[in-house]
């Protein structure tokens, strides 16, 4: 048939052509001692520094963790987002993910500082720590892994500690080996004198995992808590004993923590939670009595809806509302609120708290501000502005990777924007219709921030930070002949030029003041220099941190962000009320500071060369692979991998029937541009023996051995607000009967069909309500042959749904759905109801009750609600149990069934008979919300008690347990 001549064809191609994509888009590859550092042209130095800060990494958790990954870890850096992280993965060897762009606006939330050194250095050495600390294997690991090769998951115990020991002793490790790592920080120490403070301590079972507890959680809870950890074990039993804990549960693997912390300690691990936590309270005593001393600054908040995370509030020219970057439970928003009266409203939804930067027209028209979206086949900021009386948005920038805009007299706009690592200034007369163009460059390595226009229009204050750590103010004078020319940039003028954090700059209304906020004294407050003498002043002192200050238009109020347990709320001060300590010291008075590590030596020697796919896809394993035929058991093995860029991925299975001689295969492929791109394609497929009829006593009496192949190309867009994905699949079957007697098989049946899936999502509302919106849509053609064809008008089936939710951060939620479906076949039609997937899913019948195979409908409305919030852990077990809570629903499906089918005989009662009859169910369902792994696997378990309202009444209890 001409679908599976194309299947074939489609087939040969991927694996043929395949394996050179990513050849072809340019990779190269550093390679070191043990490292293979992969890159695009134009990363060379990105490389060199991260193959340096790698082999320094190892070299030294050589001595600190007694291990060393027994073959090279493998690192991409990958540019393709402007927000900076790092990731690693031991599934077949060391691999990690450099997302290398500088963090910009990302410390807030992940402590992330500015005092770091070296942001390549810094994320390298943390991901190094996790591709040695859970690559480590002792013991029956070691035996398992020399046997069977690097099986995933079984030879790489150090996975079962806790998020917390795995994410903690990364941050501790990164702390100690290279200079601006987290656990030193401002940042940090606020994150822990807050909790202190405010008696806000985590329990031990909190602590552990990456658990939903219902409130901000800074730095990612589980990087602040497990640094806290291990500092404190490090200071009270010695780092050795970090390395003989380490060792000790390589060897074990099943080992729970709590187990292993008493035998390498000689103390229950909650006895020594409890002693951290005293000690972190007089530790933190002493500096909170100190700031007391000095008398506090007493600021109000703005009334408002409450975010998690409110920053960068802008009051309009008018003083009457105040814009911001909120990020709540659910989602991240630009939002105004009017601080005098607290109505609060949503203006767009988006990233735009990381890299940031919101800036009123002067004349209030516009709101301009930067978002992270998907922008080609990456995930990139631009600047929008939109209108905030009519909602109306307008993108400036696409692709350009922009942030921090800010608007000058004439409708001008500068902003800040990338260049591959490379930050500049960049402007343009007219935004949305004038291209953009490039107008102050920094001096090499330094890394721009953030904008401010002053009032008169004639400078640009800006905050950079500079390499071996910690960020500066800067004004760089602005000339233009008229109105609207591109702006000629003057030499800069330093206003502070050392270590500390001094960032967001703004001016008062007069444009004589520069306000910023600095971490110089140890705890985060809001300063200010006049710009004409120069001098420095503090104008808070906070017991947290305040953040991101702004004055009034009629300069009588500064607008800040402040921090608190709770998370970050907007506050404001009167100018009265302001300080002005002076700051003593010179703040232009930079000591270069060592970027924590040199090039390793010997890096003469390292060599650069293509990449090469095949290096890393190699297998890596191999394990056992059994099950039963018509003959009895059979064996074999099987094996899969991916290479480093993710963009290749492979599983193979082989097996032989002992008895029978008859072969158990599998295999597939999967290739995706780049690891990252939006389309991918695979192919697969197999030979495996079928049970197809068993006795009474449940032995099976009639085997079919089956062989499929299937093709799939896909495409997905994932951007923030919506996302849009679709695939078209091609697959054939063949199968033939095979008795245990031995009889000759009869002739082979086949069926052919094409699939196509479309799904659209998004999300709306603000950051108390979720609204997601989700729509889909599947079309199969279907063709059979076994002694005739079936025409495609009888074998097409298409089905779709709907859904819709809104819920609150109090629990509450009402969910909507609609699926349908048609089919011209003998197929059943599947449908989504009640949470499920399948032929029949309502819940107040059995699934076996009603079938349709000519078309069916189902409606359901659901309203849930919480009812307790557990979040309680089991001590350091990895199981945390978050919510309980009572879903009332009502269901209803209706549907047509062709009868004559020979699937009849399995439809004690089909909806032939009386078409789109319709049966209903109302009911009422438990939801417990279960994380296991430490919160790696949530996991829902639903009890219900479902009665059928038509067309008969009965009552139905149910227990499931499914992945949320």
């Amino acid at each position: 048939m001409r679908i599976a001549r194309a299947l074939g064809a489609i087939a040969v191609l991927l694996v043929l052509w395949a394996p050179a994509p990513a050849v072809a888009t340019g990779w190269m590859t550093l390679e070191t001692p043990h490292l293979r550092v992969h890159f695009r042209p134009g990363y060379e130095t990105a490389a060199m520094d991260a193959a340096a800060a790698g082999e320094d990494a190892v070299e030294a958790l050589r001595q600190r963790l007694g291990s060393v990954p027994d073959r090279p870890v493998h690192v991409a850096l990958v540019d393709d987002t402007d927000l900076a992280n790092g990731y690693t993965d031991v599934t077949y060897y060391g691999r990690i993910i450099i997302l290398p762009v500088f963090p910009v606006g990302l410390g807030y939330t992940t402590g992330l500082s500015l005092r770091m050194a070296d942001w390549i250095r810094l994320v390298v050495t943390h991901e190094m720590v996790h591709a040695v600390h859970l690559d480590m294997a002792e013991g029956a690991a070691r035996g398992l892994r020399q046997v069977f090769g690097h099986v995933p998951g079984f030879s790489t115990p150090n996975l079962l500690q806790p998020m917390a020991f795995i994410e903690g002793i990364a941050t501790f490790e990164e702390t100690e080996l290279v200079t601006g790592g987290r656990g030193g920080d401002p940042l940090f120490d606020m994150f822990l004198r807050t909790a202190v403070l405010e008696s806000k301590w985590p329990r031990m079972d909190e602590a552990l995992g990456q658990y939903d507890l219902g409130y901000f959680q800074p730095a990612g809870h589980v990087y602040l808590y497990g640094y806290a950890w291990w500092d404190y074990v490090a200071r009270r039993w010695g780092e050795d004993a970090i390395e003989e804990f380490q060792q000790e549960f390589a060897s074990s693997g099943v080992t729970r923590p709590g187990e292993a912390v008493r035998r390498a300690f000689g103390e229950s691990m909650e006895a020594i939670w409890k002693d951290l936590e005293k000690e972190a309270g007089e530790r933190f005593a002493a500096q909170i009595e100190a700031i007391r001393r000095a008398g506090l600054t007493e600021p109000r908040l703005l009334p408002g809806s409450g975010a998690w995370v409110a920053l960068s509030p802008r009051p309009s020219p008018d003083g009457r509302w105040v814009a911001y970057a909120a990020s709540g439970p659910y989602l991240q928003d630009l939002r105004m609120v009017e601080w005098a009266t607290g109505q609060d409203l949503q203006l767009a939804v988006g990233l735009v708290s990381a890299p940031g930067g919101i800036a009123w027209a002067p004349d209030g028209r516009y709101l301009y501000y930067a978002a992270v979206d998907e922008a080609g086949e990456g995930f990139f900021s631009d600047i929008y502005r939109i209108e905030p009386g009519s909602g109306r948005r307008q993108r400036i920038t696409s692709g350009q990777r922009a942030w921090a805009p800010v608007a000058g007299p004439g409708g001008q706009l500068a902003f800040l924007a990338r260049e591959g690592l490379e930050t500049a200034v960049w402007w343009t007369g007219a935004p949305g219709v004038e291209p953009p163009r490039k107008v102050w460059k920094p001096p090499e390595g330094w890394q721009l921030l953030h904008l401010a226009w002053s009032p008169d229009g004639k400078r640009l204050a800006l905050s950079a930070w500079k390499p071996g750590g910690g960020s500066d103010v800067l004004i760089l004078p602005v000339e233009q002949e008229r109105l609207g020319d591109p702006p000629r940039i003057g030499q800069a003028q330093s206003v502070t030029d050392d270590v500390a954090v001094d960032d967001h700059p703004s001016w008062s209304p007069d444009g004589r003041y520069l306000l910023f906020h600095s971490d110089r004294d140890g705890v985060y407050n809001l300063y200010a220099c006049d710009t004409r003498t120069g001098r420095l002043a503090r104008l808070t002192n906070v017991l947290t941190g305040a953040f991101d200050p702004a004055v009034s238009p009629d300069g009588q109020t500064v607008f800040f962000s402040w921090f608190g347990q709770g998370g970050y709320r907007l506050a404001r001060l009167d100018w009265q009320a302001l300080r002005w300590d002076p700051v003593t010291g010179d703040s232009r008075s930079r000591e270069p500071d060592s970027p924590g590590g040199s090039r390793s030596p010997g890096s003469t020697e390292w060599k650069v060369r293509p990449y090469d796919p095949l290096e890393s896809l190699r297998p890596a394993y191999w394990e056992p692979v059994w099950g039963q035929d018509w003959g009895g058991l059979y064996l074999g093995a099987g094996t899969s991998g991916e290479d480093a860029l993710g963009a290749h991925r492979f599983a193979a299975a082989g097996a032989i029937g002992l008895m029978s001689g008859a072969p158990a295969l599998y295999a597939a492929y999967a290739w995706q541009p780049g690891g990252s791109g939006p389309g991918y394609l695979s192919v697969e497929g197999g030979v495996e023996p079928v049970p197809v009829e068993e006795d009474g006593s449940g032995d099976v009496v009639r085997w079919q051995q089956m062989a499929t192949a299937r093709a799939t190309v896909g495409w997905q867009r994932q951007g923030y607000a919506a996302g849009t994905a679709a695939s078209l699949s091609l697959a054939q079957s063949w199968w033939r009967e095979a008795y245990p007697s031995g009889e000759p098989w009869p002739a082979a049946e086949r069926r052919t069909y094409a699939e196509l899936w479309v799904a659209r999502g998004g999300n709306w509302g603000d950051h108390v309500h979720l609204g997601s919106q989700q729509g889909w849509a599947q079309a199969v053609v279907l063709a059979e042959a076994g002694g005739r064809s079936v025409g495609v008008p009888e074998g097409l089936q298409v089905t779709g749904g709907w859904s819709l939710g809104l819920q609150r951060i109090d629990g509450q939620a009402v969910l909507a759905g609609l699926s349908a479906g048609v089919s011209g076949g003998h197929d059943l039609v599947t449908l989504d109801v009640g949470g499920e997937s399948g032929a029949f899913p309502a819940r107040g019948f059995d699934r076996a009750t009603y079938q349709a195979d000519a078309a069916a409908v189902g409606l359901q409305v659901e309203y849930r609600r919480r009812l307790v919030a557990i979040r309680q852990g089991m001590a350091d077990a990895p199981t945390f149990f978050d919510d309980l809570s009572l879903a009332l629903f009502a269901e209803g499906v209706a549907g047509w069934d062709r009868g004559g089918g020979a699937a009849d005989t399995a439809r004690p009662l089909s909806l032939e008979a009386a078409p789109w009859t319709p049966a209903t169910d109302v009911g009422a369902e438990l939801r417990l919300s279960v994380s296991l792994d430490y919160g790696r696997t949530p996991l829902v378990v639903r009890l219900g008690l479902a009665r059928s309202l038509t067309p008969v009444a009965g009552l139905r209890w149910y227990l499931s347990l499914q992945a949320r």
